[in-house]
């Protein structure tokens, strides 16, 4: 096991928004064993790259969907990555192993670390078997453990810059909010669609919370997955402010100003859970005991058993 400062490390984290902030405790836990390292961290998306670009928890991040991507062009960037010289690459949890291998081929990293359902797969030269109900950050976690036997887990982040916070703030004021409790809800969901609760369900929901709290407003969020259903809530109650096509930082400083956020198990509420607001997750089809906010403020609302679960 490796105990010395080691110069570059190669962190692979490919799903999405949700997963990337359960990354954030282990990046957290590596950049205290390794404060000196450069730190480069491939993510699948622009809105997942907003979660840490600009953080001390690493120094570089490069948008690759290795999943679409043709051969020539995985090789090109897994032979490219041959030349930054990495001394270890760690695979974030349930990630394919085919990138293990590519790593080990045509990378040349001594060190691979990762997770997958056993056996162990050839390309790992570190690794952990994927336990299924297990949260993702704790098995983020495990992973890091392999190579650096003392990690100890950090806290949630999510990178915020002046110009979004400025940006939430002005909408913040402009619709009124300043004065009231906010509840935030999110009704919509990335795919699969089976993870959304109907919209008629929120609409219910929406109504009898201002009943019971006239004085509160609700902040309803649509991100780019949501087209379909916000025209069923336009029209709902003028404390009922609708928010879409805001940039995701500026989202994210909405939410760490609510009262509370109502949500599937969806990147919104991991958001909610690295600033600390309470969170209320309406749990589908989804393994939600590994991916529920991270956070001793979130409650889990269930439906009885489903059959297509998980």
């Amino acid at each position: 096991m490796p105990h010395c400062e080691m110069k570059k490390i190669l962190v692979f984290q490919t799903w999405g928004i949700g997963d990337m902030i359960m990354m954030t405790p282990m990046l957290s836990a590596l950049r205290r064993l390794q404060p000196r390292t450069e730190i480069t961290l491939i993510v699948s998306s622009r809105s997942a790259l907003q979660v840490v670009q600009g953080s001390p928890l690493c120094e570089n991040v490069l948008v690759a969907c290795p999943g679409k991507m043709g051969a020539l062009e995985l090789i090109r960037m897994f032979y490219g990555f041959r030349a930054e010289r990495f001394d270890a690459a760690i695979v974030g949890t349930r990630i394919s192993p085919r990138i293990s291998k590519l790593l080990r081929v045509l990378s040349r990293i001594d060190i691979i670390a990762g997770d997958c359902l056993p056996p162990r797969r050839w390309g790992y030269t570190h690794w952990c078997p994927v336990e299924p109900t297990v949260h993702r950050v704790t098995s983020n976690l495990k992973i890091l453990s392999t190579v650096f036997p003392q990690a100890q887990t950090g806290s949630l982040h999510f990178q915020l810059d002046p110009g979004s916070c400025m940006e939430a703030d002005r909408l913040w004021s402009q619709t009124g909010l300043d004065q009231h409790a906010v509840l935030g809800i999110h009704a919509g969901s990335s795919p699969p669609r089976d993870k959304r609760l109907p919209a008629e369900k929120f609409r219910i929901v929406i109504q009898d919370f201002l009943g019971r709290f006239p004085d509160a407003h609700v902040l309803l969020f649509f991100g780019p997955e949501d087209a379909d259903v916000l025209p069923r809530f336009s029209g709902i109650d003028e404390r009922v402010i609708l928010v879409s096509d805001q940039p995701l930082r500026t989202v994210a400083r909405l939410i760490s100003k609510l009262r509370a956020l109502l949500a599937g198990d969806t990147g919104l509420g991991h958001i909610a859970a690295a600033f600390g607001v309470p969170v209320v997750t309406l749990a589908g089809p989804t393994e939600v005991s590994s991916t529920k906010p991270w956070s001793n403020e979130n409650t889990i609302l269930r439906n009885g058993d489903l059959p297509c679960m998980p």
